[in-house]
C-alpha cells in the first residue's frame, strides 16, 4: 500500500475519515492525497493546484486552508501527505483519481441522507463504492485513539477467481494484527464440498504464514 485518496469536503464526517487514514498510513507507510473538488467557473476546471498556486477568493483560499491544515496534521504525525485541490464544472469523480495517482485504497466518511436506500451511506459514498476499482474504506463514526480492527469478515463464494480481492484483503489483517474471518456463502443448488472448501483456503493463504484466519461457511 503506497498511496491512500482521502476525499474531504471538510465535515466532520470528513475528519472521522483523515483520521482513519493516518492510522492506515502509520502502520503502512503509505502517503496520503488529500483531495477536495471545488464547484469552479474557473476555464481550466479539471486542474490540479499545487501548493504555491495563488488563490483569489474566499472560498477557494477556505478550501486551500483546509487542506493546508490537515497536511500539517499528517506531518505532525511524521506522515508525507499532499493536498489536491480541484475545480469542477459538475462532472469531476473521485473515481477518476485513482489510476492517475496510482491509488491503492480511499477512505472516506459516510454521509446519512434522506429516505431509506441511503438511510445508511450517502449517495456519493455509495457510488464510489460501486465503482471503485480499488478498496474502499468507509468511515462511519469518530476514531478513538485506542481504536484497533481486531476481527475482519471475508465473505464470497469463491465461484470465480479470488486470488487478487483476498491478497488484499489478507494484507489489510496482517497489517493489523486482525483475524481474517473466512466466510464461504454457499447456494443452496451449487453446495461446495468441503474437502474443495479446505484446498481452496490453503492456497489462499500459503503466502501469509502469520495471517490468523477462521473458516465458516453458510447456505
Amino acid at each position: 500500500m503506497k498511496n491512500i485518496l482521502v476525499p474531504t469536503d471538510f465535515s466532520t464526517c470528513a475528519e472521522n475519515a483523515f483520521d482513519m487514514a493516518l492510522k492506515i498510513a502509520h502502520r503502512s507507510g503509505a502517503k496520503l492525497h488529500l483531495l477536495h473538488i471545488l464547484p469552479s467557473d474557473d476555464e481550466h476546471p479539471h486542474k490540479i493546484l499545487p501548493k504555491t498556486t495563488p488563490v483569489h477568493s474566499s472560498v477557494r483560499g477556505h478550501a486551500q486552508d483546509g487542506l493546508n491544515k490537515w497536511v500539517a496534521e499528517a506531518d505532525r504525525h511524521g506522515l508525507n501527505a499532499t493536498p489536491l485541490l480541484v475545480f469542477d464544472k459538475g462532472n469531476e469523480e473521485i473515481e477518476n483519481y485513482i489510476k492517475p495517482l496510482g491509488i491503492d485504497l480511499i477512505v472516506m466518511g459516510s454521509h446519512g441522507a434522506s429516505g431509506i436506500r441511503e438511510l445508511v451511506m450517502g449517495s456519493n459514498t455509495q457510488r464510489v463504492v460501486r465503482h471503485a476499482t480499488v478498496p474502499v474504506f468507509v468511515v462511519k463514526n469518530k476514531i478513538e485513539d485506542s481504536f484497533k480492527i481486531e476481527h475482519i469478515i471475508y465473505a464470497s463464494t469463491f465461484a470465480t477467481d479470488t486470488v487478487h480481492d483476498f491478497n488484499q484483503v489478507a494484507y489489510f489483517a496482517e497489517l493489523w494484527k486482525a483475524t481474517l474471518d473466512i466466510l464461504f456463502v454457499n447456494f443452496k443448488d451449487k453446495v461446495m464440498d468441503k474437502a474443495v472448501m479446505k484446498k481452496i483456503i490453503k492456497e489462499l493463504t500459503l503466502p501469509y504464514p502469520e495471517l490468523k484466519y477462521s473458516v465458516n461457511d453458510i447456505e
